[in-house]
Order: structure tokens, then sequence, then C-alpha cells
């Protein structure tokens, strides 16, 4: 990789970013140039950093205008809430985004309680949920890098990172030397870099090269990488299928339809005025494993989905039949350590991994992006004093999160418990008492300005004073009940003495 250089000029450095431009790394290597990945880079590059080089296991995404969008299969849609908008804004990013995201408004929901549907529109949110492909929202940030930023970062495809040779401690330098395998031809080559960003997903290799190297973590980090996986309970596998939706028919809103039998329709709008459904099922349905080709797809739906049955193209429901089946992320988080002295750091899906049913995934990953852009903002761009400041504030964060998610997955009685009676007792005491008590934790989490830990404690004072609440109406009702059968009492006596 190349010397450090002169301030990009569509750079926008502040005067902290600007004194620290000696303590900038000479060479910059992300690792994964998904969503996440390209947002580092555009972040670090607006700072005024040189020579950072991405490299991505996918293929090169279609440019956001391309017709191919239409294909949901290319990959699954997004929705970017408050969080990830604000975030966008900052890295200057969120106009080009939004030009190719759908909105969703609203949502109607079917289940055996309301099987002829129920609709909500969220119109206390202040950002409306953008939706987006997952590959396109890539798109958008490779063509803002390229438009931009093309002399500080190159972006190449169809390359993965398989291990990591750190610098050894004690040594004067920093950074790392990358083994690098090209996807498409298996070559394989090498990439030293002086610092490293993972940004590679919930199966990182640099995470998990750093979580097997205690002695080296500990002694340039002061901690452990350690990443806390849950067991997978509650197992949901996925396939997608799109469609158009009948005249008369919103496109603006969620569709979730969700069967007594386990299997779960979820569709949300595209740009192009169609729908991408995600079929979530268990692992082990044989309704959904042995569909072999568009007949059988369309009586699936049929039976279960008949709104939708008709809605749904022959090609769409043969492809369906075909389809691989893909797995959701297990839950899990890494910490107390995200960093590695001042050589690496870690964010995104390489942090936590939660279920993607609220959205929190992508949204989250871009405020890692703006809690490492404000480290280094505060501390001059000094790696050394920037990383370990990035790991007190986000390890807890990630950990808090998954934990919040992890409540929202039960199932049976705990999930009645931990789920279903709190979102039932903050909604009514929520809609009593809105300055008193806060809304439901789902609707809490989608609140940006607010972090998870302040959520957790909140939610927690909020437990504390709705069982005060109860245990005084129960003890209200109690002495009621004495004080109603001390009076009535010599009503009854006078009573049977007159029937006497």
């Amino acid at each position: 990789m190349t010397a450090a250089a002169a301030p990009h000029p569509n750079a926008t450095p502040t005067a902290a970013s600007e004194a620290g431009a000696d303590s900038r790394p000479s060479s910059t290597a992300i690792v994964g140039g998904g969503p996440t990945g390209l947002a580092v880079a555009l972040m670090l590059a607006r700072r005024g950093y040189r020579d950072i080089s991405v490299m991505e296991r996918l293929n090169q995404p279609p440019p956001p205008s391309s017709p191919k969008w239409d294909n949901a299969e290319r990959s699954y849609n997004l929705g970017i809430g408050g969080r990830g908008q604000v975030a966008l804004a900052k890295l200057g990013a969120v106009d080009r985004v939004l030009d190719w995201c759908a909105e969703a408004v609203g949502r109607k929901d079917w289940n055996p309680q309301t099987p002829d549907g129920a609709e909500r529109i969220f119109s206390e949110r202040k950002y409306k949920t953008k939706v987006i492909a997952r590959d396109r929202l890539a798109s958008c940030l490779l063509e803002e890098i390229r438009e931009k930023h093309s002399d500080a970062v190159t972006v190449r495809f169809d390359v993965e990172c398989t291990g990591a040779k750190w610098l050894e401690p004690g040594g004067k330098g920093s950074g790392a030397t990358l083994s690098i395998r090209d996807t498409s031809g298996g070559e394989t080559s090498e990439l030293t870099a002086d610092f490293v960003v993972a940004a590679d997903g919930v199966k990182s290799a640099i995470r998990d090269a750093l979580e097997g190297d205690k002695a080296l973590t500990r002694a340039l980090s002061g901690g452990d990488v350690r990443v806390k996986r849950f067991p997978r309970v509650n197992e949901f596998a996925y396939k997608v299928v799109p469609f158009k939706l009948d005249a008369g028919w919103r496109n603006d809103f969620n569709y979730s339809h969700r069967t007594k039998g386990g299997i779960t329709l979820e569709a949300l709008p595209t740009k192009e005025g169609g729908q991408v459904g995600v079929l979530l099922f268990r692992p082990d349905d044989e309704r959904i494993l042995g569909l072999k080709d568009a007949a059988d797809g369309r009586a699936l739906f049929e039976e279960l989905f008949p709104q939708f049955a008709g809605m749904v193209k022959d090609e769409a429901y043969e492809r369906l039949a075909l389809q691989e089946v893909s797995r959701l992320p297990a839950f899990s988080y890494t910490g107390p350590v995200l960093h590695l002295g001042k050589s690496a750091v870690l964010l995104g899906d390489a942090i936590k991994s939660v279920k993607p049913y609220f959205g929190l995934g992508v949204n989250t990953a871009f405020e890692d992006c703006i809690a490492l852009d404000r480290c280094l903002e505060e501390t001059g761009d000094d790696l050394a004093a920037a990383l370990p400041l990035y790991s007190r504030r986000r390890a807890p964060e990630a950990k808090d999160l998954v934990e919040l998610s992890r409540g929202f997955d039960r199932t049976g009685v705990a999930g009645f418990f931990g789920f279903i009676l709190p979102l039932i007792l903050d909604s009514v005491f929520h809609n009593a008492l809105p300055k008193v008590f806060a809304p439901n934790t789902i609707a809490f989490l989608q609140r940006e300005g607010i972090t998870f830990r302040g959520i957790r404690r909140r939610k927690g004072l909020d437990r504390v004073m709705q069982g005060v609440v109860l245990m005084a109406a129960g003890v209200a009702a109690v002495s009621a009940l004495r004080v109603g059968a001390g009076a009535l009492g010599p009503l009854v006596a006078s009573a049977f003495a007159a029937i006497r």
C-alpha cells in the first residue's frame, strides 16, 4: 500500500482531525465491503485518511439505477430507521441512499387472533422507515466513494481475508499482514496495512484471529477479545419470494402474516413498486423443504397466504421451490475489548449479531461507524487513544442490544412473561401517563439518540414503577373489599334477623 498524502479535496476534516494528521496511519485495510465496511471507508476518507483498501468476498453489485434490483434474490431488504438515517446524514450519504429507498409508513398483520388483518400507521415516528435491498445500499455507498474519494479508497471485490499476522508485542510499528484469497480463481496473496478494520460480519476472520490469541490482545489491548455465542433456540430459516400487489393495496406498508403452523410471511416494499417477501419457517419444516416446483409453491400460498397467492408469478414460485435455504444468525456479542492496540478495530456484525426482526443490524453498524468517527475526533486521530475509547463505549452497547433482543425471542411461558406481558404493561402505562412511562421496548429501540444501555436502565425503572403501582392498586383493592365486607356484615345480620 502506498504512503500517506495530503487530505482529499472532498474530505471534510475538522480541527481535531487536521491537528491529528501526523497520527493517521499511512495505510488502512478494511475487511468486508458491505454497507458497514463501505461506510467506514467513507468516514475515514472524509477525515482525510489515504490509501484505504476495502476487500469484499462477494461480487460487485450493480449500480443503484440497475433494473436488476427488481430481482429479490439479489439481496434481502433492510429497513433504515432513525438511527441509520442520522448516521448516514453524518457521513454525507443520506440523500444518495434515500433516493433509492421505498418508504414503509405502516404495517398490516394477519395472525390466528386477527384473521382479517389489523392495520397500523406509524404516525408517532419522527423518521419513516426507508427500505432498500442490502446490496443496493452497498452500491449507493460505493457510488458515493467512487465519485468523491476515488483517489483515497480502492474497493476490491471477489476477495476474502483468510487470516492475519499481527505485529509482535513491543514492536515499533502497527498493523498486520493479511492473507488474501481470490474467491473466483483461488489465487492467494498478502496485503500489509498499518491499520485494519474488521467489518466482515458474523463470521469475521479478524475477530476470530484476535479471539484465539489472548497473549497478543492482553499485551497490546489490556484484555481479551471474547465472543459470547448463544445457543440456537427458536431457530428459523428463510427463503425470499417477490410479488406485485394488486390494485387497491398500499405499497408503503410492511405486510406480515403469521400462521398457526409456524410459517410466517414478512414483506417489505421496493423502489420499483413491488414487494420482497421473506418466508420464515423452522429449518426442518417439510412443507417448505418438500417444495419441488411452481405448483407446489402456489398450493402452499393458497393454503397459508391466500390474499397474496394470486400476486406471485409462476416463475417466482418456481424459484421459491428451488431456492437454497438460508438461516437467520444466532445471537452473539464481542467484548470487553474490540480492538488490538493501535492496529485493528472491530465493528458491525463482527461485534454483535441479532435476528433481523426489528431492523437494528445495519442501523447499529452505522452507529458503530459514527462512534469510531467521534473517538477519532476526540483524540486527534491518535489510534492508540481512540481505539480503547471506542471499545469502552461500544462493547457495552453491543452486549445490551443482544440481551434486549434475546428477550424478544423467547417462546412459551418465558416468552409470555419476558416479552408479551411487558409489552402489554408498557402500552397501558405509557398510554395512561406518557410523560412518566416510556414506550414499549420495541418502539424504544427505534429511537435515535438514546443508547441501548440507557434503554435497559429506563425500562428497568419502568418495571419498578409499574410494580409499585400494581402493588398499590392491589392493596387498595383488598382494603376496599375489607371495608365493603365490614359495612355489609351488619346489613346481612339484620336481614337474617328480619327473616327469623
